[in-house]
């Protein structure tokens, strides 16, 4: 009823506006930065984020993320003169440390480092006064053989100096760490007949 007691029709025009909703799932490696919010985030999870709608109602924006990590992993070589990385078939010939990326098993970066020492040796060999030495001073083993015997093992001459007894040409296997190498011959003329009377000499 009205003021006056009479009949009042009272019309209501009612709008319902809804809120809205939506989600969306992502993966990515190591971190993601979501555009809704420009939040980045570097774990797993849902997360949320409300908007108004084109009706001016709340709209509910949830991330469904799941974060994969990238992986690494290294190992350390000691070589000779060079070095072919199965890795990446690359042949290097300088100590340093080298890496690769390959996808690992999640999708995600897998750095690889190869931490590499390049052992050289020294080849060369001096002849002072009919004997032969070795220039390599850190060898871990040394061993005399005979070029012109068909490269025979000379016994006993397992020292970093070696005077041999007849005119000919030697030569030392070097061991040192992981390398095993063998100079050139060298030629020794045995200055004296008193030099020639003497046995092999290891020195």
């Amino acid at each position: 009823a009205n003021t006056v007691g009479c009949d009042s029709v009272i019309t209501l025009n009612l709008t319902i506006n809804n809120s809205s909703a939506s989600s969306s799932a992502v993966t990515a490696c190591d971190s993601f930065t979501w555009m809704q919010n420009n939040a980045t985030y570097t774990t797993s999870g849902t997360y949320t984020d409300t908007i108004a709608n084109t009706v001016g109602c709340d709209s509910l924006i949830t991330l469904n993320l799941t974060i994969n990590n990238s992986s690494a992993s290294s190992s350390a070589v000691t070589a000779c003169d060079n070095y072919t990385w199965m890795q990446n078939n690359a042949t290097y010939t300088t100590s340093g440390t080298y890496t690769d990326t390959i996808p690992n098993a999640l999708g995600c970066d897998s750095i690889i480092t190869l931490n590499l020492t390049m052992d050289t040796t020294d080849l060369t060999i001096s002849n002072i006064n009919d004997s032969l030495i070795s220039n390599e001073i850190n060898a871990t083993a040394y061993q005399w053989i005979n070029c012109d015997s068909n490269n025979a093992v000379i016994s006993g001459a397992t020292n970093a100096g070696f005077r041999p007894l007849f005119d000919g040409n030697y030569a030392v296997i070097l061991t040192k760490g992981v390398c095993v190498d063998t100079s050139a011959c060298k030629l020794v003329i045995v200055s004296s007949i008193a030099e020639r009377s003497k046995q092999n000499v290891n020195f």
